[in-house]
């Protein structure tokens, strides 16, 4: 389940962050504008659960039950269903450049061309059929000989194609003009976007078992198809998208994260106390600066739950004003 990689969509704002004795202004560095990770749908594998380490992200793959994530440095980080090693990576492994995961399965292609697989090998897999991209923007389709659900029958004038992904059993393309076309099972409506949506400017599609979604051109995500485990109900914070991947019943985004919020600033005891609110489940650690020229780390916000995080300047007594950033 490959995604066609979007460049930058967002041109991210950088504001400063001001503390003028008792005046304070929060805002983020260009640090905390990279990209993150966010996951939703079913977590009955904890594959919705994210692990420590991902930062520098620059892909992701997903698995039936299991997330993969590509960082810039080329280590690759896998969480959720393990029964079948597939997120289990082989020993010394390192410089990935690319990712893909099957059902139970996970795959890899190092710098030097490499492949390597680990997991489910029962069946020497690719599950019930597959799907390749033409350079002349059709597209073809192998496999399951019976096809049960239509997954082989790509329409025939199906052209112009720049993004495909595949699933049990249907697939989707994006073609030149941000149309979504779709064929294979359609038993949840996971096939073509509804009319609601009016889908006509999408850059990459991703495919889960019933559910489908599209990644737009303003960085938005949208999906169709089965919302059981709320796989399709993409959170409100998830905005400046990236990439996009499905797995069985959940769905992950690759996205910038929200700038964080002021909440409310208190004096205690001769300290600041300031609090913001951001994405729920983020390490924001926070700098400060007299000058907005030199920046120390003065420590790591607390994260008090529903996305509310508090820290305290116990020097301020010792400056006429201070400024504070975020970073992650």
């Amino acid at each position: 389940m490959l995604n066609r990689q979007s460049n930058s969509l967002w041109k991210p704002l950088r504001p400063v962050v001001a503390a003028f004795v008792l005046s304070v202004l929060l805002a983020t560095n260009s640090q905390a504008q990279s990209n993150i990770v966010f996951s939703w749908g079913d977590n009955s594998y904890l594959q919705t659960n994210l692990p420590a380490g991902l930062t520098n992200v620059v892909t992701l793959a997903a698995g039936a039950n299991h997330t993969m994530a590509l960082r810039s440095d080329g280590k690759v980080i896998a969480w959720g269903d393990d029964s079948a090693q597939q997120v289990t990576l082989p020993a010394g492994f390192t410089n990935a450049m690319a990712i893909g995961a099957g059902v139970n399965f996970s795959l890899a292609v190092r710098s030097n061309g490499t492949v390597f697989g680990w997991g489910d090998n029962s069946f020497k897999q690719g599950s019930v059929f597959s799907i390749a991209l033409r350079s002349d923007g059709t597209v073809v389709a192998w496999g399951d000989t019976l096809d049960t659900s239509g997954e082989l029958d790509v329409p025939p004038d199906l052209n112009g194609v720049i993004g495909i992904a595949a699933s049990y059993y249907h697939a989707l393309a994006v073609q030149t003009n941000g149309m979504v076309v779709g064929w294979g099972d359609d038993t949840s409506g996971q096939r073509n976007p509804p009319a609601s949506l009016d889908l006509t400017n999408a850059i990459a599609v991703a495919a889960g078992s019933y559910h489908s979604l599209a990644l737009k051109s303003d960085g938005t995500v949208v999906g169709w198809g089965l919302n059981d485990q709320g796989q399709i109900s993409v959170p409100a914070s998830v905005h400046g998208v990236s990439a996009i991947t499905a797995g069985d019943q959940h769905s992950v985004a690759l996205a910038l994260p929200l700038s964080p919020i002021l909440l409310s600033i208190a004096p205690t005891n001769g300290h600041i106390r300031l609090q913001f609110s951001s994405v729920s489940n983020l390490a924001y650690t926070i700098q400060t600066s007299t000058n907005l020229i030199n920046w120390e780390m003065l420590g790591t916000a607390t994260d008090s739950g529903n996305g509310q995080y508090q820290f305290e300047d116990t020097n301020t007594a010792n400056f006429k004003r201070r400024f504070y950033r975020t970073a992650l």
